[in-house]
């Protein structure tokens, strides 16, 4: 089922009783590069989860983009990883990172 609000700019999408949420038909969180800064980082994801004050669970759902980073979150978790913010944006928020 694809959905779309009024103003086409976010959709969701649901994939195997999960609800995904794209901006402009991309997912809010890259995946790929968030687990890339994870395993640099050489943190755990219960440590990580835990400096945010969220379960191992709801990381691995906002990680997996079945659920959003609240704006807090991405904060924390910038900081906790020391991402630069060109790193974080490309992560979060689909800017390319160069």
């Amino acid at each position: 089922m694809l959905t779309n609000n009024y103003s086409g700019v976010i959709l969701s999408i649901v994939i195997d009783n999960h609800v995904h949420f794209m901006e402009g038909g991309q997912e809010m969180t890259d995946t790929k590069l968030l687990r890339e800064a994870i395993d640099k980082s050489g943190m755990s994801i219960t440590f990580i989860s835990n400096e945010i004050g969220i379960s191992r669970e709801a990381l691995y759902k906002k990680i997996s983009n079945i659920t959003e980073f609240k704006a807090s979150e991405i904060t924390k978790l910038s900081k906790i990883l020391s991402l630069s913010n060109k790193s974080r944006d490309g992560i979060f928020f689909g800017t390319k990172v160069i």
